[in-house]
């Protein structure tokens, strides 16, 4: 029988371990999220295409989504501060590369889950008419008038605690499939 090779190696980052914008937060996520180096180098290039002739190694987040052509927003702004960066407004590489790796990891459920859980503010697990109708506002911001998704709030509501859960939620994007249009837009 073959004798399995020995994993301790599986990191190997060769080159890339001793580049100076690599930092423990960018190590963990290499781990986390498997990525080989050429994907690393790759999210590099995107950075320093954005970063263009600056001398310091940060970037501010308007510029990260102006290159990316997408209209600094709500939803922009919880993607940003869902990974807790260390300078308000700008981004180094680790923190840009995490938030790109995350984000294009996310499949419509997790989506959906993101923005359910943002809106909810106090981990209540339920969102109330006035932060389903913000919500649909936040999502559909310049896409289209979400006055006829928020009178679907009744439809997708637990009856009985008048206030709807996540998978009313879920069952409301499923039917309504156009009120994610502008979160997945982002992601792409």
């Amino acid at each position: 029988s073959k004798v399995p090779q020995n994993q301790d190696d599986i990191f190997k980052l060769g080159m890339l371990a001793k580049t100076d914008w690599v930092d423990a937060r960018l190590t963990r996520l290499i781990y986390t999220y498997n990525l080989a180096n050429s994907e690393v180098y790759g999210l590099r290039r995107v950075y320093e295409g954005i970063i263009g002739q600056q001398i310091v190694e940060s970037v501010r987040v308007k510029d990260v989504f102006d290159y990316l052509g997408v209209e600094e927003n709500t939803l922009t702004r919880w993607m940003v501060d869902s990974i807790k960066p260390k300078r308000k407004g700008e981004l180094n590489f680790s923190e840009y590369a995490h938030m790109a790796v995350a984000f294009s990891m996310f499949g419509t459920k997790e989506l959906q889950r993101f923005l359910f859980g943002c809106m909810d503010t106090q981990d209540l697990v339920y969102l109330k008419r006035e932060q389903f109708a913000e919500l649909i506002e936040i999502m559909t911001a310049g896409i289209q008038n979400p006055t006829v998704w928020v009178l679907q709030y009744d439809k997708y509501k637990d009856k009985k605690l008048d206030s709807l859960f996540f998978r009313g939620f879920c069952d409301f994007c499923g039917d309504y499939r156009a009120v994610m249009w502008g979160p997945e837009q982002i992601l792409q």
